[in-house]
């Protein structure tokens, strides 16, 4: 059966690659490939998981290279860029005083890649 990729995560991809060329962090092209990957391997991470990441890395963005859904309550403040996110999810950490942005926006942003974190 031949894969398909959805154009707007191939589009990611790409730039995500790009990025880790130009930049020779391993970080973005560690995220290119998660991002690229089959749908049944993407990451589903809950909000207490991301909670507990968060407290272990203080300060830095947490990156979902998939959904997050909303099990679980929010840390205080976190930051997390994902491909998706369910609405609950999202009210949860907004709620808390957290920021939810996409992948792309994070780029955009020209986040260093020390503060990254990949939540697998």
């Amino acid at each position: 059966m031949k894969r398909t990729v959805n154009s707007d995560t191939r589009g990611l991809g790409i730039m995500l690659g790009r990025l880790a060329t130009k930049s020779k962090k391993g970080v973005w092209a560690d995220l290119a490939e998660k991002v690229t990957a089959p749908v049944r391997k993407k990451a589903e991470i809950n909000v207490y998981r991301l909670s507990v990441v968060a407290a272990a890395n203080k300060g830095k963005i947490l990156v979902v290279p998939g959904k997050v859904l909303s099990a679980g309550e929010s840390a205080k403040g976190i930051e997390v860029a994902c491909l998706s996110c369910s609405k609950a999810a999202r009210d949860k950490i907004t709620k808390a005083g957290g920021k939810v942005m996409g992948i792309m926006e994070l780029i955009e942003s020209k986040a260093s890649a020390s503060k990254v974190v990949i939540v697998q």
